[in-house]
């Protein structure tokens, strides 16, 4: 039940990722086979709603000169029974 904001990195007709930053609770991203609810506005669309399949997780560091480390997560999602109009 927590709400993230962040802009989506890949999107396609199968799926989506998202990179979840170092604001992020460490505790509250989803892990592989986990089920989500997504919302987001392609360009030139409506918003979408639909539920998705965590299927991959990737985590590393950036490095700021003036912040220092940043630990990152991207989050990859496959899109369930995501209705043929929105396709």
């Amino acid at each position: 039940g927590v709400a993230h904001q962040t802009q989506a990195l890949d999107l396609s007709e199968s799926g989506m990722a998202f990179v979840m930053g170092a604001s992020n609770d460490p505790a509250s991203v989803p892990e592989e086979g986990d089920m989500v609810k997504v919302e987001f506005s392609p360009p030139g669309r409506k918003s979408i709603a639909c539920f998705a399949t965590v299927v991959r997780i990737d985590s590393g560091i950036e490095w700021d000169p003036v912040r220092g480390e940043l630990p990152w997560t991207k989050v990859a999602l496959q899109f369930r029974n995501l209705p043929q109009a929105h396709l």
